[in-house]
């Protein structure tokens, strides 16, 4: 068996197949869709990105690199047709690991297992924004996503986490994020020495020169959500007077969904 690199661009809504002694292991995913992709494989769904976590080259309006697959990466076995379904004239860069193999030679059982899986669990996001502008009082929130785990998933937000909160077309600094699930928040509770959230300094939607270069992230903290379960995501204000969100703040927060 012999390995080479992988970097292809490819178009969205396209049917490609790989050859009869060839494989690939995605290990590394970007497009430049800003709407969803699902990455198929067999017309198994096996990753859901977007071009705000997942774009195909860093620069200065989205420092992100290539997304990082880990652990779910994405195997293209010999003989088998895979696509990314999106946005028309959008495109996928992979990047990774081909595998030719010789006769006689098979497919390594760690990668068959994991091919086996990856229709099971795999990364995917929740995303929510304001359709309409709406007044805050001070040291309240309001929702900028509510997700409902649905019955037969699981979900673990363990990686990136944005946001954009905004007062008369700017990011104001006076909202904060604040996660709860099950209506409890995930960090300290209202007092008078502590403000509530997380600050968007941590969380630049995406990172890039003007804002933070440096992306929020739960690796270390990560959500578990389980079946029937409501995650929220809220733009807390924490200033001492009203203030008006705009339409379009918004929230992102990537995680690992799984069927049970």
């Amino acid at each position: 068996m012999k390995s080479f690199l992988l970097d292809k661009r490819l178009a969205t809504n396209t049917d490609y197949k790989t050859e009869s002694d060839t494989a690939f292991i995605i290990t590394e995913i970007g497009t430049d869709d800003t709407a969803k992709v699902v990455a198929k494989v067999e017309g198994v769904p096996c990753g859901e990105f977007i071009t705000d976590i997942a774009p195909l080259i860093s620069k200065s309006t989205n420092r992100l690199p290539l997304f990082d697959l880990g652990d779910l990466y994405i195997v293209i076995p010999p003989d088998k047709t895979f696509r990314f379904e999106g946005t028309a004239s959008k495109y996928v860069r992979i990047k990774g690991t081909i595998l030719r193999f010789a006769p006689g030679e098979s497919l390594p059982a760690s990668f068959v297992s994991r091919y086996t899986e990856q229709g099971k669990k795999f990364w995917s996001y929740q995303a929510g924004s304001l359709s309409s502008s709406v007044s805050v009082g001070a040291d309240t929130a309001v929702d900028i996503l509510s997700f409902t785990c649905p019955t037969g998933e699981k979900w673990l937000f363990n990686s990136y986490i944005m946001a954009k909160h905004l007062v008369s077309g700017a990011i104001d600094y006076d909202l904060t994020t604040r996660i709860r699930l099950q209506d409890e928040p995930l960090d300290n509770l209202l007092n008078a020495d502590t403000k509530v959230g997380i600050s968007q300094y941590q969380t630049p939607y995406p990172p890039n020169d003007t804002d933070g270069v440096y992306i929020g992230n739960l690796k270390d903290k990560p959500i578990e959500v389980n079946p029937g379960q409501v995650l929220k995501l809220q733009a807390h204000n924490t200033s001492t007077s009203a203030k008006t969100v705009d339409i379009g703040s918004k929230v992102l927060i990537v995680g690992q969904k799984e069927y049970l």
